[in-house]
């Protein structure tokens, strides 16, 4: 009996045994296989680097770089009176009443304000200093402070020519400063029939030889506020003004050279002595 069992599990295992033959592959299907293989890996180089572009890190935009010095503060200051101009004239003093000022000279490109160190020098302002914000009037002797801009410029030799409006000047041309004349801190041509009181643009001095106009006071022209402000040569260091800035001729000529009316010039102006700092509204 138990011969017999035996011989029947023997049976059940040999009968339900398997045999597995070997597969394999044609040539043809092993290139086909080759060849999905290298497309599925160059498809994953490409994911990679899309992958490697979107998780790149956005540039960190840098912060605005703080003043370091009276200049910088400056141009920081009142950048957002400066609007488009790149030629801008620092004039200042470190005490109000100073006639003998300080003139830096900037020219802003891609990088920010650049002190142009070969027009820089020494300045009069007019014989009584700088005036407090707004306090400049007609024939006090000051210089006023602000910011105005540079669009003009007049000279007694006609063929002097620069990058500006030019006004043309004779003997007879003037800048009214008479308060009550509605031409007030114009020009004109002085006549017996337009007997305007002013002052002449062609100077035997010298001083008016090479002008620029500082626009102060030029656009509503207020009474008493104050005429006829312009940057011009000087007579002597220390020599001061009726309220213009002046400088040596050959330092204006070589502004003249480098001035240009489509970089929208200006100047600021102003002393030290408040806060080290122009209190300009």
């Amino acid at each position: 009996m138990v011969i017999v069992i035996s011989q029947m599990i023997l049976s059940c295992c040999t009968s339900s045994k398997k045999t597995v033959e070997p597969v394999t592959a044609s040539q043809e299907e092993q290139t086909v296989a080759s060849d999905t293989i290298k497309a599925d890996m160059v498809a994953m180089d490409t994911l990679v680097q899309v992958m490697d572009t979107i998780v790149e890190e956005e540039p960190v935009a840098e912060e605005p770089k703080l003043p370091t010095n009276f200049i910088d503060s400056l141009t920081f200051q009142y950048d957002s009176l400066l609007g488009e101009c790149q030629q801008l004239f620092i004039v200042y003093n470190t005490t109000a009443s100073s006639i003998i000022s300080e003139l830096k000279v900037l020219e802003r490109d891609d990088e920010g304000w650049v002190v142009v160190d070969s027009l820089c020098g020494p300045c009069n302002i007019g014989k009584k200093g700088f005036a407090a914000v707004g306090k400049k009037a007609e024939g006090d002797g000051k210089s006023p402070t602000g910011i105005y801009t540079i669009t003009r410029y007049f000279s007694r030799f006609p063929k002097f020519t620069a990058n500006l409006e030019k006004i043309k000047v004779t003997s007879n041309t003037i800048w009214v400063d008479d308060p009550k004349d509605k031409l007030y801190n114009s020009y004109c041509e002085q006549s017996e029939t337009h007997p305007h009181k002013g002052e002449r643009l062609i100077r035997k001095d010298g001083q008016y030889d090479y002008v620029m106009v500082i626009n102060y006071n030029t656009v509503e022209r207020k009474p008493y506020k104050g005429s006829a402000i312009f940057f011009h040569v000087w007579t002597r260091l220390g020599g001061g003004t009726a309220g213009c800035v002046a400088v040596e001729k050959q330092h204006i000529l070589k502004i003249f050279k480098w001035i240009d009316a489509e970089k929208h010039p200006m100047i600021l102006m102003g002393s030290r002595e408040n806060d080290e700092i122009f209190n300009i509204k």
